[in-house]
């Protein structure tokens, strides 16, 4: 109406239709308007069809989303869910799920899974390592299509099954299949070629990071349980001690955390005298000991041996991890030996 109202050429504008076999057709309209003695007598139009353009920019947004949801993912079923409800957002996409490798028999074993019966997912539930489809994967490290006699009974006209690969080697794959279409457009193999890279590097990154707090962990409770006082100071203030170190000092761990180790002991002067030498040490070697006295809680001073070592040589600011001995009975004993042996000369 415009292009009759104005005599002039309209700027293309996008169209959704309905095709014949039930599909949707995107095309681009232009229109420009036909002119006698100055008035609009037709108009003459032309229809661009833009379906592939529009699958691959709607493909290319759904990689970009996926890719954005990976990086929050805190462990691999969230990451397989996430990509399996991008991956059956894919209009051509009824069915699919994910395999995971296991590390012991190297069969796979699938996870997660939507669109596909109880029957059908008893019977593909584990792919065995000597399988010739797993072999493929293995070898050729890129996508196939397939159909076979189980496809067919669960309604599935074409399958496809695609690696997942972190770090060279086959950690999963990704399981599609249509029931509506009988082969899936290159843009299409290309959007399940991407999911598939994407999902190889977040499980190796949640991996990495389950691994990483197993270790802290494990590390924790060895450093808690250590018969020696350890903590993590910086500035000389106590970042975190171990139980050890309550028991050592009388005071709890949440009145040590937070405050200067000052605290612990007997002068201002002594505080000063053992934070310089110490620290002249560690900035010579990295590490550095030191004999000195604390005094406990309840007012009873030990003799301690402090040894430090920074967490980073080069900034300080990062902590110094700490271990302190009690040396007193060590002491007292060494001066009880000298006592008898200077009474034997």
């Amino acid at each position: 109406q415009r292009a009759i109202d104005t005599g002039e050429r309209q700027v293309p504008y996008e169209l959704q239709l309905r095709h014949r076999d039930g599909g949707t057709v995107w095309v681009e309209v232009h229109e420009a308007p036909v002119l006698r003695d100055g008035k609009t007598v037709a108009i003459v139009g032309a229809l661009t069809d833009i379906t592939l353009r529009k699958r691959m920019e709607e493909l290319l947004h759904l990689e970009l989303r996926l890719g954005l949801v990976l990086n929050s993912a805190h462990d691999v079923p969230q990451v397989l869910q996430h990509a399996l409800q991008a991956t059956t957002q894919i209009d051509e996409v009824d069915a699919g799920g994910f395999y995971i490798a296991e590390s012991d028999s190297g069969d796979l074993l699938l996870v997660c899974h939507e669109g596909l019966s109880d029957e059908f997912v008893e019977q593909v539930q584990r792919v065995a390592a000597d399988d010739p489809r797993q072999q493929h994967l293995e070898q050729a490290r890129d996508h196939f299509v397939f159909s076979d006699e189980q496809c067919e009974a669960e309604g599935l006209r074409v399958a496809a099954v695609f690696p997942v690969v972190h770090e060279d080697r086959l950690v999963a794959c990704l399981n599609v299949a249509s029931r509506h279409v009988a082969g899936f457009m290159p843009p299409v193999l290309d959007a399940l070629r991407t999911i598939a890279g994407l999902v190889g590097p977040a499980i190796g990154r949640v991996r990495a990071e389950e691994n990483l707090k197993k270790s802290e962990t494990t590390l924790r409770g060895v450093l808690r349980s250590a018969p020696a006082g350890i903590g993590i100071v910086s500035d000389r203030v106590f970042q975190w001690v171990n139980e050890y170190m309550v028991h050592m000092t009388g005071y709890q761990a949440r009145e040590l955390v937070g405050r200067s180790a000052r605290l612990l002991y007997e002068t201002d002067e002594e505080f000063e005298r053992v934070g310089r030498e110490k620290y002249n040490l560690i900035h010579a070697t990295g590490s550095g000991s030191v004999e000195t006295r604390w005094r406990r809680r309840d007012g009873r001073v030990i003799e301690v041996m402090l040894s430090s070592s920074a967490l980073d040589r080069e900034d300080l600011s990062r902590g110094v991890v700490f271990t302190a001995s009690d040396t007193t009975e060590r002491r007292r004993a060494e001066e009880e030996r000298i006592r008898l042996e200077a009474q034997v000369q």
